[in-house]
């Protein structure tokens, strides 16, 4: 807000939050305007990785942000269009069903993990780059289906 009168400021906006509110409108859009393009990749660790970028395109905004405890209110905002963004990725490999509980379940739990995974690399002065960071969480997802000797077209099939 340097270089901006008090004046100036609230005859745009009332408070701090409506202007906090107006950013994460204009920076969620841009994501759902771009997402297309990450949603089209061939393979997963493509995909977050293209994702990942858009974010990290933002990272010195999103860490102050982060650092000043206004990244929830980002959360909250961007938690509303989740399900848009969910239901636009139908790549063959993208585990999804036409049950609504099982969407609601799997929707929550991929963006829960994926807000906490940008807010702990955000955070951070100098965070790795988003190729990196989707390599590991690939490797991470195939060690678990590994480990727990995960049936691929068992476990799809009854999503």
């Amino acid at each position: 807000m340097s270089g901006v009168s008090r004046r100036t400021f609230y005859r745009h906006f009332a408070n701090k939050n409506e202007l906090l509110n107006h950013y994460f409108k204009q920076i969620i859009n841009r994501y759902l305007t771009e997402r297309k393009y990450f949603t089209e990749t061939d393979n997963f660790e493509d995909m977050l990785a293209e994702s990942m970028n858009f974010w990290y395109q933002e990272r010195e905004t999103l860490h102050i942000l982060i650092k000043y405890q206004h990244y929830d209110f980002f959360f909250h905002q961007f938690n509303e269009h989740a399900k848009e963004v969910y239901m636009s990725i139908t790549l063959p490999w993208f585990a999804c069903s036409g049950k609504t509980d099982t969407q609601n379940y799997a929707m929550s739990f991929i963006v829960g993990g994926y807000y906490n995974t940008l807010r702990n690399w955000l955070m951070q002065e100098n965070p790795e780059e988003p190729k990196k960071i989707a390599h590991d969480i690939q490797r991470m997802i195939i060690k678990l289906t590994d480990f727990f000797d995960l049936d691929e077209t068992n476990n799809i099939d009854n999503l």
